[in-house]
């Protein structure tokens, strides 16, 4: 895991937060290659308030692999840049709630967003980019 810098403190530091909302989507990578092989990725975003008044994300993934052989399928298996492949805790903002809306997003609604890019493959590119974002 590559090392973590910081500026300034986190909001979450030792205070409380308040639940506010959690929303759970699901959905599978298959290997284009090999299409017995899929990686169902369970994500889970709860919406936090803490005593000061700051939202965060508390964004948590889960993997279930069909066989040993579909780990390569994982987003964060081949990317350097990624830091957390069981999720974080990013301060909500206007860009991050549009990533993490499009992230719960069912597919047959996101491809109308993607260009080119297939929604599942859009999706993991938002987890990698998410991660890069930890408070």
């Amino acid at each position: 895991m590559a090392s973590r810098s910081h500026c300034g403190s986190s909001s979450y530091s030792g205070s409380s937060s308040t639940l506010l909302e959690t929303r759970r989507t699901h959905f599978v990578i298959q290997d284009h290659f090999q299409p017995d092989l899929n990686c169902q990725v369970f994500v889970t975003v709860k919406t936090l308030r803490y005593e000061n008044g700051d939202e965060y994300y508390d964004i948590g993934y889960r993997y279930q692999y069909n066989s040993e052989d579909a780990k390569h399928l994982n987003p964060f298996e081949s990317s350097p840049l990624s830091q957390s492949d069981e999720g974080d805790i990013i301060k909500k903002n206007d860009m991050i709630k549009v990533m993490v809306d499009y992230l719960l997003m069912e597919e047959d609604q996101l491809v109308e967003m993607t260009g080119k890019t297939c929604p599942i493959e859009y999706k993991s590119q938002i987890m990698r980019a998410l991660s890069l974002f930890w408070d």
